[in-house]
């Protein structure tokens, strides 16, 4: 937890959000560095379900958005506005997001969300296979876990109980991602405890740090331990930023 002032709810986007941020600023001598892992929670999923369509979109560095809005909305050329729709999709499909809730988040009716979760699951077909797993398994078992075993425990047979099933779907992948960062943390942690450089914040799934001007050859090395930190059967992508505050880091 970040307190007084939580800096994980520092607003990021608009013109007050870079105000804020232009406020932290890096010491004398040193440069703030956010890394932030690339849609890790679809690569999770990818390497989770094992749905040969979507691991294929990492394999080739394609825009796993804009792969999902062809799908969605069944062309080729694909404007800004669809790629949004199609994010959305895809992070709600990790929340097992109902049609209801879908209809709510993009603004349309019931019926248009409906048809678009059924396209996802038409392009990405293990997707709701590995989902319907995950709810038979808690459903018997009583919990479900991260890649590197961390259970939660599931007190509702999630195949009637709607919260329950969103919990089930969602805490492999959110989990695992928090396995991801926290083992890369403590990894970074070896490389940087007699150095000058600090890490100095998590958010979700970014990294920020102050590196010193001497100890920018840290950086690729830090950028090498949060992509190995475990090993998926797609490539995990992490970029970074470098700037005087947290303004110019933040993109």
């Amino acid at each position: 937890s970040c307190l007084n002032p939580n800096l994980q709810n520092i607003p990021a986007r608009g013109t007050w959000g870079k105000k804020v941020r232009e406020c932290f600023i890096a010491p004398k001598g040193y440069k703030i560095v956010s890394f932030d892992y690339s849609q890790i929670e679809l690569r999770i999923l990818a390497h989770l379900s094992g749905d040969e369509n979507l691991r294929e979109v990492f394999y080739r560095n394609g825009d796993v958005h804009i792969e999902t809005a062809k799908a969605l909305f069944g062309k080729y050329e694909i404007s800004d506005d669809e790629r949004r729709v199609a994010k959305t999709v895809n992070f709600g499909i990790i929340y097992g997001i109902s049609p209801y809730g879908l209809s709510r988040s993009i603004s349309v009716d019931q019926d248009t969300a409906r048809e678009m979760i059924k396209r996802y699951y038409e392009r990405f077909p293990r997707v709701k296979k590995w989902q319907e797993e995950m709810i038979d398994f808690a459903s018997k078992n009583g919990f479900v876990q991260t890649l590197l075993g961390r259970r939660r425990y599931i007190f509702a047979d999630p195949r009637v109980n709607d919260e329950h099933r969103r919990i089930t779907i969602n805490t492999p992948v959110q989990g695992s991602a928090a396995d991801l960062i926290k083992k890369a943390m403590i990894e970074i942690y070896e490389l940087i405890k007699d150095k000058n450089s600090k890490m100095i914040l998590q958010v979700h799934d970014e990294l920020v740090f102050e590196i010193h001007e001497d100890e920018m050859d840290l950086i690729p090395k830090i950028k090498e331990i949060m992509e190995n930190a475990i090993k998926l059967d797609v490539p995990i992508v992490v970029e970074f930023r470098v700037g005087e505050s947290w303004a110019q880091v933040k993109g």
